[in-house]
């Protein structure tokens, strides 16, 4: 602590109210191939229109099953962290215009490796040292003796490819080189940016398409892109379907010089604004040809332009930050003079004069591959798909879903093995493969065939198997589909956690019923229902007048044990969760009877509560010396033991009828 030293009044604060938190087991995971939207990262989706917003609408078979696992998922509430998982050949659309400028140097990485002598600080010719690109210059430092130091790119020239090496001339002695460099990639007709981040990490060459479409996927295609910069404003209009649309009827004036452009080079007109609209041509993202998406007002040529609010204004970021459908990667093919583009406000007044008429394309190329997104290896492939969910620090949920797996559960039994059991926190619902239930055949074929699929699956409290597929409706193509259960599984135990809390069993007829049903392709009658659950599959089934419903609530954990129930596994779920996040306050505190004492306070209260609440019979929390020896205290560890008797779900029903004599009184009855 301070002393003082002389009088003096000091204030402190000690902040004794540390509790154990709330945390959520609600928020739920899923990867698949998707027509539209960003990929590679999670995207939060609360609503069936946010994700037909944000993902596309499931308008072609590869997709709509996998679609409608999520939008069941969303029907019971809830959140969804979608990633979107990409096949290999899935592009981009773009315009393709312009020619593009390959191997333009964007910088050298490497350090000067051979500093020759002779050399004056300034700006110096290459040739090249390896490879064949040409025109790129560099500016210098040297030290006394006119050895290069330092080199730094300032014109990339072009047809370098990286790693490249150069050799800087101008110099009396030796040859001075750069180890190596590093090329722009120029946008064509099969690019791929999978999200912001890989845009962001991309450089571009000027000359190379114009335009890409936001996302991977065929949907791009109907994208059309209109510029205009000068000339008879009223000219501007755009032909849809054989209908003229006046474009320049959207505007309240014609592009001309921004103020922040005139406040920069003395006031001079040098017409550095455009206008731009982005046109649904086709009407594959709203069902509408010729929707206009998106327009943009008075967007500068200036690189370094702002707008009133002190955003930039520069035409290509404007579309990076606010941009739902498109990215600006170059310069358009009509464009008098492409070195003049992107240069400062304060340049001279025919900086921004070489587009003289307006821009009009729609973009192609972009291609589908969702059958390949969806396989096996585009969603557990490392760093991408169900991946994306398995640092626990980062990321908070409580449910994975795997979806369409007919890979005989490869999906489901990775995410459990590499994900959920290195979480800790969350489980994993799956469905057996949709030919093992689809079709013709008995309810005890079928039933075989599920459990010989189950028998396969590994022992985990993490896992939770149901018995099949649903048939259901796309009102985004009027027609009926089938798809798994699990979606409406893990739905259902966030309903749970709504109604009552994580501890309480998801099944039955309280909390277990499934919506959005036509019917069942395996409804398992009572000798079906009992091979399945003793192989640790919980049977849906359809009763008369009492609906569709979870009947079990089962974990895939094989042992005799209180975490072979959903209902057990989510409580200690919920208490390692809460406890441990708690437990962190302790960290790099003393372990003494102070600390233990403060520990015992805290966990104390936050299970009486769930003991209030039904979630457990009885609790013991013990942090003392007994735990905390000399030997634990000189590893500087800290020890809690918490014993738990949780709370177990009624499966079996026995009801004892029996008929006793008129004279017989109920007390000498046996049992009674």
């Amino acid at each position: 602590m301070a002393f003082q030293v002389s009088p003096g009044v000091l204030v402190k604060e000690i902040d004794a109210t540390n509790v154990v938190p709330a945390v959520s087991t609600s928020d739920a995971g899923f990867a698949a191939a998707f027509l539209w939207g960003p990929a590679d990262q999670i995207t939060s989706i609360t609503s069936e229109v946010e994700l037909a917003k944000v993902f596309g609408k499931p308008t072609t078979t590869a997709v709509e099953q996998n679609w409608h696992v999520a939008s069941n998922f969303l029907a019971y509430a809830g959140s969804l962290n979608v990633v979107r998982t990409l096949g290999d050949d899935e592009t981009n659309a773009s315009d393709g215009s312009g020619t593009a400028v390959e191997g333009v140097i964007s910088d050298l990485e490497g350090s000067v490796t051979s500093g020759g002598t002779g050399h004056t600080a300034g700006t110096k010719a290459t040739t090249a040292g390896t490879g064949v690109g040409t025109g790129a210059t560099v500016l210098i430092t040297v030290d006394g003796s006119g050895v290069i130091l330092t080199a730094s790119i300032v014109a990339g020239g072009s047809g370098y490819a990286s790693g490249d090496i150069l050799n800087i001339t101008g110099g009396t002695g030796g040859t001075a080189t750069v180890d190596t460099v590093t090329t722009t990639t120029a946008v064509g007709e099969e690019s791929k940016v999978e999200n912001t981040d890989k845009f962001d990490s991309t450089t571009y060459a000027d000359g190379g398409a114009t335009f890409i479409a936001r996302y991977a996927g065929a949907l791009g295609n109907s994208l059309l892109v209109s510029v205009w910069h000068q000339g008879t404003f009223t000219n501007w209009k755009e032909t849809i379907n054989g209908t003229d649309k006046d474009l320049y009827t959207l505007y309240d004036r014609a592009p001309n010089t921004s103020a922040y452009v005139l406040g920069k080079n003395g006031n001079t007109d040098v017409n550095d604004e455009i206008h731009l609209v982005v046109i649904d041509a086709d009407g594959k993202l709203t069902g509408t040809a010729g929707t206009v998406l998106e327009k943009y007002e008075a967007l500068s040529l200036a690189d370094d332009a702002r707008d009133a609010q002190g955003n930039s204004n520069f035409w290509k970021d404007v579309l990076r930050r606010d941009s739902q459908y498109i990215y600006g990667t170059g310069f358009w093919a009509n464009a008098t003079s492409e070195a003049s583009w992107s240069n400062h406000a304060s340049s001279d007044a025919t900086a921004f004069t070489n587009l003289t008429t307006g821009y009009s394309v729609q973009l192609a190329n972009g291609v589908d591959d969702t059958a390949d997104g969806n396989s096996t290896t585009n969603r557990t492939v490392a760093g991408k798909g169900y991946n994306l969910f398995d640092d626990a620090d980062t990321v908070d949920i409580g449910i994975l879903m795997t979806g369409v797996d007919d890979s005989a559960a490869a999906v489901g039994e990775y995410i459990i093995e590499n994900v959920a059991e290195v979480r800790k926190d969350c489980i994993v619902t799956l469905s057996p493969q949709s030919s093992a239930v689809i079709g013709a055949g008995t309810s005890a074929s079928k039933t075989a065939t599920v459990k010989t699929w189950a028998e396969s699956l590994r022992s985990s409290s993490y896992g939770i198997a149901d018995s099949g597929w649903k048939r259901t409706y796309n009102r985004y193509t009027d027609k009926y589909i089938d798809i798994p259960l699990n979606g409406d599984v893990a739905g259902l135990c966030v309903a749970t956690d709504n109604s009552n809390a994580s501890w309480w069993s998801p099944a039955g007829f309280s909390r277990g019923q499934i919506k959005n049903v036509v019917k069942l392709w395996l409804n398992p009658a009572k000798a079906d229902r009992d091979t399945l659950y003793k192989d640790r599959v919980n049977p849906v089934v359809s009763m008369p007048g009492q609906g569709t419903l979870l009947f079990g609530d089962k974990t895939l954990l094989a042992k005799p044990s209180a975490f072979d129930r959903i209902n057990v596994r989510r409580l200690f779920i919920v208490l390692e969760k809460s406890i441990s996040r708690a437990a962190k306050s302790m960290l790099f505190e003393f372990n003494d009877e102070f600390t233990r004492s403060s520990f015992r306070n805290m966990v104390e209260p936050f299970l009486g509560g769930i003991k209030a609440q039904r979630g457990i019979f009885d609790y013991k929390v013990v942090c003392d010396t007994s735990n905390n020896t000399g030997d634990v205290i000189d590893r500087n560890e800290f020890v809690g033991d918490i014993f738990v008797k949780p709370a177990r779900s009624i499966n079996f029903i026995q009801l004892n009828f029996v008929a006793v004599r008129t004279g017989v009184a109920f007390s000498e009855v046996a049992g009674a």
